[in-house]
């Protein structure tokens, strides 16, 4: 089945990606893996031993008649099932729902030769939708058993089971009827066996209406007039008149499971191509049935199907196995679309196309949907899982091989190889970051599992795993292994072990000891590296986009191939299959190499600042080795590494500044999303940061509007076409006025005269939500005209018109875009109003308030359908206050959410992080700008202090993880996002004052002055007066060469008597579970402190970064105190200051101090990466910086990578905290030395005289 996504388009790409990608639509059946969360305490668990039928019985044929009548919206049939006696049994179980209603049921078996009436020892369980039948005998093993079952049910609007759906002739619904079987509807039509392994032939027979076509996954083999005895298993044979009908009987079908049985009956239209086998030369029919008014616009779909059908019988090596192969379009389908065998089914938005109306995204999605259900006659249908735990084999291949591989071989100008990429990798990676995602083959454990692994893990990630894999064995050697595998298990059921046994047969290789951790384990790891003398350093953990893993977290070693680029050079040979390990590499400090070529695994790469920064120059050039594929995940790892707290927002920010030139769409396309996150995030805070993050979106995507223009031009590549759409989107959201006046202008001739010529088929979506959100009532009710015309021009009209709705800014028609939600929308159109109003601002809030007060009529409306879980967790999943976490738990703690409690929890995530991201931010600005400020007019020191220590912490982050400065416009959001997510779950400032107070600072800092700065005032004048004293200068002449000697040798002395002392309060300064900064060391106090890096890292580690430190203290030194005196003397001697005033000592320190600042900033920055690097234990046991061998190693990396200016930054923050600090310890050293002089002659007086 294929995922609703594909019916939102590139919309809903764009959209929706804030917070989590990881929530995307996926409604080939349902979404994720039932986890035991905060919120199914209520939900009923279901052993797996009541969920199975028993195994006794194996169904071998069913005969299914069925009438069905669409005026009175009822159907009514008999079905016979042919059984086999497995183990002897005196109970027949199978699958039924509540809505069957039984008129008979009969046995027939050969032990007794005769035919036996149960129906009064029948019963049903509705938890388990299960029949049950007693017998008054055995039935013993070997025996051969036949049920016969009269039933009858209404056709309803479930879109479940066999249901009912109608299009408009006349003003007057016109009904027809369709199935949707999977995952486990079958038994809502006729009771079956409904478990994909119990496989078996059918023989069906519909009656229906003359006028009416009916449909199945076979061809007809007749149809005839009925009879009266056509009726004689119908309790209304009597009043049915035989004439009306007619009765089309289907050839029997291979072996199949019951989730893809199907049939249907309307006043369908259809059109007709066929198809000539490579194989055999056999000619197929192929059609396409949709209702008379939409039959034009089904071509497109017709013809992807008999493009595609031959390549996948090349590459499988098989043949089509049925003798025809149908598609039904319907107004009313929950899912995309459904691969039955020989009979696809799917909705509108995804199989009808205009040449003259429709545009590239609706053309990419017909052709795509085709393929990927066409792609299933092999994998599903041929070839099923075994069970429901192995779904990810069905889909994951149809999204590989449908998706990419075949649409590639007819439409290569999509470039569809790269478009994976955003489609379905980052899709997978960002939901497989959370801790509540699943493994790709996920245990059934009940029927509320089955409805919650149709999602990017079954087949986004499933699809990434298998071309991963494919990339490792070269795609030749995939697909013939492939094949193998389909013809070994040919009309049977497959684990998913038979595949990796198809693939090793053909590659040479253990291809399920490479890939079991990737299918059975949950996540996916990053690799961080590290650069030696002669290679690379490469670490493996899994990446949680909340932070670091716990030990149990992080158990899983993947086998993780590196596909290391040179060049134009791919090494594809070398893998990571250990924690880590170190890889050679030629020429690694200045050649442009990368890790995950291509993006063809499926992992991220964390590099040193001064890799990336590399990375980032290369991807930049024109020229560049960097292919788009490389491009893409570069841009989209530094974001998503970023907010994990991995390196600095402003970092990825300046990253895709350096990609302003950038010509492809796709790498445009994985930027716009990205900043369309972070303006979501903020969308109830800060307006500066909004308008801040809007001026650079305006700045990027701007000129591009300007450079491609509103209108197609003849000639335009599919590049060009979706770059114009992306552009004037991400343009008009951020409120560029030139870009929304013109889309006004374009708007207006459709809301006067219902002329829309000015509007390009591709903008459709673009400018009717950019009208509509600028616009008032006049253009929200154009856009309600549209949706509620039965026949707009084309399915993409009516689905921008819906998404319109929701844009407003106005309350009173918000308002009544909630009154159309519950009167006027459609179930399967849902959620196009809710992605709207969850994306529009002023309505977000509202919506989670609408869903709240009519949860139960949504539940009950949407039961069994595929969309329910993921409205409820759009209708709260942006929001973003601490208090918003506890009211959607407390709401949902006494509910059944074992439906879409997956779905729930992955929203209540979403919250939790915004929370975080925002808390955050926002009380870091509110203590700096007022509470610090306060506290200094107040005279309140502690506040000073904590203002103080803020600022050297954010400082020394800065410097230790090297940001880069943005452009003015860029200063604000650097503020708000350069630090981590993390955990606050509250905006109370004093939250973060006691976090930032936390450790006994105060006398760490006490003792380390003491011993940096009594040693290096205090040995100063003696080395100096040794030095002249050795080089035979006077003792009280000051010169500049044992000044600056006696400043260096005191600076080493201080720097060597403070250090541990300064290494330990640092890293309690940067520890913080709500403000994190570098890599965290959690000490509970200075001496626990002291004892823990004895501990883990020998007395060595009190030493860490000394010779850093008496490097940067030295030079300081080195001028200070000669600086000082040198600028006393000279106002004294110049009689510009007495020599002992309050002004001399001032202005002396002041040119000392700035002195100092320009000497010691090189070796600062170098100290606070060197203190704040991670660090890794050799074998050993010795821990080493994992960045910097040394602090000349540091200033060298810093300048290779960064320039001279690197080794400045913060130097006005520097300067802030250097020169204070020198005026203050100079004038005070002075000051009090003249007090001890006066009281030192003082005394010696007094003691004379006495």
């Amino acid at each position: 089945m294929l995922p609703l996504r594909r019916a939102l388009g590139n919309h809903f790409r764009l959209k929706l990606k804030s917070n989590f990608n990881r929530r995307q639509l996926h409604f080939c059946c349902s979404h994720v893996k039932h986890h035991q969360h905060l919120l199914n305490a209520s939900s009923t668990k279901t052993i797996m031993s009541e969920f199975r039928l028993p195994k006794s019985l194996k169904p071998i044929n069913y005969d299914l008649k069925l009438k069905s009548d669409l005026v009175d919206c009822n159907y009514e049939g008999l079905v016979d099932i042919q059984f086999q006696v497995k183990q002897s049994t005196d109970l027949i179980s199978l699958h039924s729902h509540k809505n069957i209603k039984i008129h008979y049921i009969n046995l027939y078996t050969n032990s007794i030769k005769q035919s036996q009436s149960i129906t009064p020892d029948h019963s049903f369980d509705e938890k388990l939708e299960r029949l049950n039948l007693s017998l008054p005998f055995n039935l013993n093993q070997g025996d051969d058993v036949t049920l016969s079952i009269s039933f009858n049910s209404t056709l309803d609007d479930s879109m479940m089971g066999y249901y009912r759906s109608s299009y408009k002739q006349d003003d007057k619904d016109i009904y027809y009827a369709l199935t949707q079987h999977e995952p486990t509807a079958a038994r809502k039509s006729f009771p079956c066996l409904d478990e994909p392994i119990l496989k078996a032939t059918y023989d069906i027979s519909i009656i229906h209406r003359k006028d009416t076509v009916a449909l199945s996954n076979m061809p007809p083999i007749h149809s005839s007039p009925a009879t009266s005895d056509t009726f004689n298993y119908s309790k209304h044979s009597g009043s049915t008149n035989p004439d009306e009908w007619v009765v089309t009987k289907f050839e029997k079908t291979p072996l199949i499971s019951s989730y893809l049985v199907a049939w249907a009956n309307g006043h369908f239209k259809h059109l007709e191509s066929s198809y000539k086998s490579p194989i055999s030369g056999k000619v197929r029919p192929l059609r396409i049935y949709a209702t008379p008014d939409l039959i034009n616009q089904a071509k497109l779909g017709l013809d992807a199907k008999s493009q595609v059908l031959p390549l996948y019988e090349k590459i499988f090596d098989i043949e089509y196995p049925l003798p025809k192969l149908d598609t039904l379009v319907a107004n009313d389908f929950d899912a995309g679309a459904m691969e039955n065998w020989g009979l696809i089914t799917g909705r509108t938005s995804v199989y009808l196309y205009d040449d003259k109306l429709s545009g590239l995204d609706a053309e990419k999605r017909v052709v795509g949907v085709q393929s990927h259900e066409v792609s299933h006659q092999w994998f599903g249908n041929v070839v099923t899982m075994a069970d429901w735990h192995g779904l990810w084999l069905n889909e994951a291949f149809a999204t590989l091989v449908g998706e990419i591989i075949v649409i590639d071989r007819i439409r290569p100008e999509w470039k569809v190889y790269s478009e994976f990429i955003t489609q379905h990798l980052h899709r997978a990676l960002d939901l497989d970051a959370l801790k509540s995602s699943h493994p790709i083959q996920v245990p059934v454990k009940d029927p509320a599992t089955i409805n919650q692994i149709f999602d990017a893990i079954s087949y986004s990630k499933g699809g990434s795993v298998l071309r991963m894999l494919s990339n490792m064995v070269g795609e030749e050697t995939f697909l013939k292994g492939v094949s193998i595998y389909l013809k070994k298990h040919l009309y049977g059921n497959a684990e998913t072990q038979d595949l990796w046994n198809g693939i090793a047969e053909a590659a040479g290789i253990d291809v399920q000891a490479i890939m079991d951790p990737w299918t059975l384990k949950q996540g996916f790891p990053v690799l961080t590296v590290n650069e030696s003398q002669n290679g690379i350093q490469v670490r493996q953990d899994r990446f949680l986009s909340t932070g670091k893993p716990t030990a149990e977290e992080n158990e899983t070693e993947w086998h993780v191939p590196l596909f290391i680029r040179q060049g134009d050079h791919i090494d594809k040979s070398v893998a990571l299959n250990k924690r880590q390990a170190e890889f050679a590499l030629s020429d690694v400090s200045s050649s442009n190499w990368k890790l995950n070529a291509e993006t063809a695994g499926v992992y991220r790469v964390l590099y040193s600042p001064e890799r990336l920064a590399k990375l980032g120059i290369e991807a930049s050039k024109s020229d560049s080795s960097f292919s788009l594929n490389d491009r893409i995940g570069l841009v989209n790892d530094a974001f998503v590494l970023a907010k994990a707290g991995n390196g600095p927002t402003s970092g990825a920010l300046g990253f895709i500044s350096q990609l302003k030139n950038e010509k492809e769409y796709l790498v445009w396309s994985s930027m716009a999303t990205s900043l369309a996150n972070l303006s979501s995030v903020w969308c109830e805070e800060s307006l500066s940061v909004r308008e801040k993050i809007d001026a650079l979106r305006r700045k990027l995507f701007s000129p591009l509007v300007k450079q491609v223009g509103f209108d197609n031009k003849e000639g335009d590549s599919p590049d060009v076409l979706q770059l114009r759409e992306l552009s004037i989107a991400s343009a008009a959201a951020a409120n560029d006025k030139a870009v929304v006046q013109e889309i006004k202008r374009r708007f207006q001739p459709l809301l006067e005269k219902d002329d829309d010529s000015l509007i390009p088929n591709d903008l459709l979506r673009v400018i009717y939500a950019q009208a509509v959100k600028h616009g008032g009532e006049a253009e929200w009710s154009k856009c309600l005209e549209i949706v509620k015309n039965p026949n707009p021009p084309t399915p993409m009209h009516k689905i921008a018109a819906m998404l319109a709705l929701g844009s407003t800014k106005h309350e009173e028609l918000i308002e009544k875009t909630f009154d159309f939600i519950e009167h006027g929308f459609k179930n399967q159109d849902l959620m196009y109003p809710y992605v709207a109003l969850r994306n529009n601002p002023i309505s977000r809030r509202k919506l989670w308030e609408y869903t709240k007060a009519n949860l139960n009529k949504l539940e009950k409306r949407l039961e069994g359908n595929f969309s329910l879980g993921r409205l409820i967790s759009f209708s709260f999943d942006g929001l973003a206050q601490p208090n918003d976490v506890n009211e959607v738990e407390e709401f949902f703690k006494h509910r059944d959410t074992s439906k879409y409690s997956s779905s729930l929890n992955q929203g209540l995530d979403a919250v939790k992080m915004s929370v975080v991201c925002i808390s955050l931010d926002s009380v870091m600005g509110l203590g700096d700008k007022q509470v610090g400020c306060k506290g200094l007019m107040e005279g309140n020191t502690r506040a000073t202090k904590l203002l103080d220590d803020k600022y050297k912490q954010v400082k020394e982050f800065d410097e230790s993880e090297g940001w880069e400065e943005l452009e003015e416009d860029m200063a604000i959001i650097d503020a708000s996002s350069a630090l981590k997510d993390s955990a606050i779950d509250s905006d109370d400032f004093q939250l973060i004052v006691s976090e930032v107070c936390k450790g006994d600072w105060e006398l760490l800092m006490f003792i380390k002055q003491v011993a940096l700065n009594g040693c290096r005032l205090g040995f100063y004048e003696p080395v100096r007066r040794q030095l002249n004293s050795l080089t035979g200068i006077p003792a009280d002449k000051n010169v500049t060469t044992t000044s600056v000697g006696a400043g260096i040798v005191s600076g080493m002395m201080g720097a060597a008597s403070g250090n541990p002392f300064y290494l330990i309060k640092a890293r309690m300064q940067a520890y913080s579970p709500s403000l994190p900064v570098g890599t965290q060391h959690h000490y509970r106090h200075g001496y626990d402190a002291l004892k823990s890096v004895i501990r883990v890292e020998g007395i060595s580690g009190l030493i860490r970064g000394m010779d850093a430190a008496i490097l940067r203290t030295c030079m300081g030194s080195s001028v200070q105190l000669p600086t000082y005196i040198a600028a006393k003397t000279y106002f004294s001697s110049n009689g510009i200051f007495e020599p002992t005033s309050l002004a001399n000592f001032i202005f002396s320190s002041s040119i000392s101090g700035a002195c100092v600042c320009l000497m010691m900033q090189p070796p600062d920055v170098a100290l606070t990466r060197m203190y704040n690097q991670p660090t890794q234990k050799m074998e050993n046991g010795k821990s080493v910086g994992q960045f910097y061998k040394n602090p000349i190693d540091c200033l060298y990396k810093t300048v290779k990578a960064e320039g001279v200016t690197g080794l400045y930054k913060g130097t006005s923050a520097q300067f802030l905290r250097i020169a204070p600090h020198t005026v203050c310890c100079l004038v005070f050293n002075d000051l009090v030395c003249g007090w001890y002089s006066g009281f030192k002659k003082s005394y010696v007086s007094t003691s004379t005289s006495s």
